[in-house]
Formats: C-alpha cells, sequence, structure tokens
C-alpha cells in the first residue's frame, strides 16, 4: 500500500546500540522533502517494534556464538582424537543415540498443546514428529557437549560476548578451549554476515516507513492545491482513470497462468477479475506517487549498509 492514514544524532528507542553493536546512531532528521522534514521521532509504533525485534536478534545471537565456538573447537579436537569427520562424531554420538519419538509422545504432545497446534492429531503428526526428534537432538548434542567440556580443558572468562567497542577489544580472550584462546574477533567474524543481514532489514524498515511518510506529506499537500480532500483527489487522479477489467481479461490471466491454478475459469472467474482490479490500481497509485515525487527535491540522510569488510 503506497499511503497511509540537522546533523545532531540519537537513538529512538531504549535498546542501546552497544547491546548489538549493528546499528549505528543516525541523523536526528531522517529525510527531507523540500523544506520540509521527518525525524526519526516520526517513526511509527510498528517500525520502532520491528527495528527493536531486529536489534534483539543480534544481542541473543552474541549470547549463544561464544558458547557455539567452544564446542566446534572442542568437535575439532575430538574428531583428531578418534580418528573421525565431524559427521561421522555426531552421526555416533548425537543421531544414533537420539531416540525417536514415541506414538505415546506424539499424542500426549498433540493433547497438551492442541489449542496451539489447530487442525486434527493426523494432520499435525509429522509436525510434532519432527519437532520431538529434533528436541530428543538437542538433549543428545548437549550430553556430548557436557562430555567433551569435562574431557578437555574449557575456561570461559565472560558468559556471553560483549560487543567489542576498539581494536583492542577485539583482541580480547573471551575463553579458551585446551590452551588455546577464543577471541572477540573470532565472534566478531562469525556474527558478520548476521549482523550485516540485520542492517539491511534496518535499513529497509526505516525506509520503507519514510516513504510512507513522504508519500502522505505529498498526498495532503496537492490535497491543499486541489483544495479537495484526500481521498477526492486519489478518486480524481487514481480510481477513475483505472481501465475496465472485463470477462476477456480475466480469461487471457487464466489461460496464460492455468498450470499454476487450481479449478475451472467459472470457479476462479472473480477472484481473478479482484486481482486485476487491484494490479491496475496498485500500477495507477504508483505512477501518481511518482509524479508528486517527481516535482520536489528528496533527500535521505540515511542509507543502506555498506558489505562487510573481507
Amino acid at each position: 500500500m503506497i499511503f497511509t492514514v540537522s546533523p545532531f544524532f540519537c537513538q529512538t528507542d531504549s535498546q542501546s546500540t552497544e547491546e548489538c553493536a549493528c546499528d549505528p546512531p543516525l541523523p536526528l532528521i531522517l529525510a527531507t522533502v523540500g523544506s520540509k522534514s521527518i525525524q526519526q521521532s516520526d517513526l511509527g509504533a510498528e517500525t520502532i517494534r520491528s527495528i527493536r525485534n531486529l536489534r534483539q536478534e543480534v544481542v541473543d545471537a552474541r549470547k549463544k556464538e561464544l558458547d557455539l565456538l567452544i564446542n566446534s573447537r572442542l568437535l575439532e579436537l575430538e574428531t583428531s582424537r578418534l580418528g573421525l569427520t565431524t559427521k561421522q562424531l555426531l552421526d555416533r554420538e548425537v543421531y544414533a543415540k537420539a531416540k525417536e519419538p514415541s506414538a505415546a509422545e506424539v499424542r500426549d504432545f498433540y493433547e497438551k498443546n492442541a489449542a496451539q497446534l489447530g487442525g486434527t492429531l493426523e494432520s499435525v503428526r509429522e509436525q510434532i514428529f519432527a519437532h520431538l526428534r529434533q528436541q530428543n537432538q538437542h538433549h543428545a548434542a548437549q550430553a556430548l557437549s557436557d562430555q567433551l567440556r569435562m574431557t578437555h580443558d574449557v575456561r570461559k572468562m565472560v558468559e556471553w560476548a560483549p560487543p567489542p567497542l576498539s581494536a583492542a577489544d577485539r583482541q580480547r580472550v573471551l575463553a579458551t578451549v585446551a590452551g588455546k584462546p577464543i577471541r572477540s574477533s573470532d565472534v566478531e567474524d562469525s556474527l558478520k554476515a548476521l549482523i550485516h543481514s540485520v542492517q539491511k532489514s534496518l535499513y529497509e524498515v526505516r525506509k520503507n516507513d519514510v516513504d510512507l511518510k513522504i508519500n502522505d506529506m505529498l498526498l495532503d499537500a496537492e490535497a491543499k492545491k486541489q483544495g479537495l480532500t484526500r481521498d477526492e483527489v486519489l478518486d480524481r487522479e487514481v480510481t477513475r482513470k483505472l481501465p475496465k477489467i472485463s470477462t476477456d481479461d480475466a480469461a487471457a490471466f487464466y489461460a496464460e497462468n492455468k498450470a499454476r491454478i487450481n479449478g475451472s475459469f467459472e470457479d476462479v472467474k472473480q477472484s481473478i477479475l479482484d486481482y486485476l482490479v487491484e494490479q491496475n490500481k496498485n500500477k495507477a497509485m504508483t505512477a501518481f506517487v511518482e509524479r508528486l515525487r517527481s516535482a520536489v527535491t528528496i533527500k535521505y540522510a540515511f542509507g543502506p549498509p555498506l558489505p562487510p569488510e573481507k
């Protein structure tokens, strides 16, 4: 949907940049439309929630990554000692030892969670079985990790990896496995792809919100210029200009996409007609918006993240 009814830097919510080290501070003013501006404080509540959730993904990953790296080092030591590949070791110690869920366990899980699962037992049996199997494999993997931590010398200096705030911090030793250090830089390198993905999502979430607000601003200005309401402007500039969709248009669409459509033409005709009308409306709306945007100077004070350094 296209419309919704200075050099200072700050954060818009309570979660600090240091907690995730994934979201550098942004300018207070995110974009300008002519002489008007859109600020961080203008972002909607749903956008703020999305930002917090995205940051939390990195915070949660930081709390797990150090232990994952420790487990990886332990697996390397154990496979070297036994002369096995990692796959062979996991097959023997995890997958072979994780028992298969019984029919009674599947039924018991369904009865306890039926309200959340929905459907009959038969319709969700395979999903429940896969979930319980994964749980059993996780327990077996945890048992292997506990065993290896008793066999090899593991020392943790921190419970989870804090984000480094300087180049010196990257060299900080967070744990040792058999005397070999795991540094902050090891954690950062492991999280590099995730952090970049989160940064891209943060940019897109903010950009979408800012674009909607720009469109609203331009529509309000156009309505004032024409002496009309917003709805009247949209009716004049979009709705009245929509081409008529005929049964022949729907039939042509059906013929072109028949392989991907379930049901006869008569069964789906109205759905196709509705779809084509909506498609044309979106195209007309986009064209109208682009015309309004081309008449003003729009500047963004933020951009997509740079790719991570290799």
